[in-house]
């Protein structure tokens, strides 16, 4: 059975601690479970900036609203806007998007909080 372009899921957005690049993408699971696929594949540490409720519909739109800073697939180049929109989201009520924004996931897909130290 085919996933529906309308089924709700998280619109992610994931800055790459190198370039400052900023990944805009979609999930139907929590998004924790497929930043960590993520950053092992693309051998690259990766923070959640934001989060949103929304759809593949949704993930589109917002690609289309920063083409400006497009650098090629659902990777954007940071700018004033995109930060301002990513800063304005807000997690009132939602606190298991509250939790997720900050995680850190390195190459190897590992998560910590920004801040904190991962040894025992």
């Amino acid at each position: 059975m085919a996933r529906s372009r309308k089924q709700i899921g998280y619109v992610y957005f994931v800055r790459e601690e190198a370039s400052g690049d900023i990944k805009i993408g979609y999930t139907s699971s929590l998004p924790n479970y497929r930043i960590a696929q993520l950053a092992a594949k693309q051998d690259k540490t990766l923070h959640i900036v934001g989060l949103m409720l929304g759809n593949k519909v949704t993930e589109r739109s917002v690609h289309d609203d920063f083409a400006e800073l497009a650098l090629g697939g659902e990777w954007f180049r940071s700018g004033a806007t995109l930060e301002a929109f990513v800063s304005a989201l807000s997690y009132d009520g939602c606190r298991e998007l509250k939790e997720l924004v900050g995680l850190r996931f390195d190459q190897r897909g590992r998560m910590s909080r920004v801040g904190m130290s991962n040894t025992a």
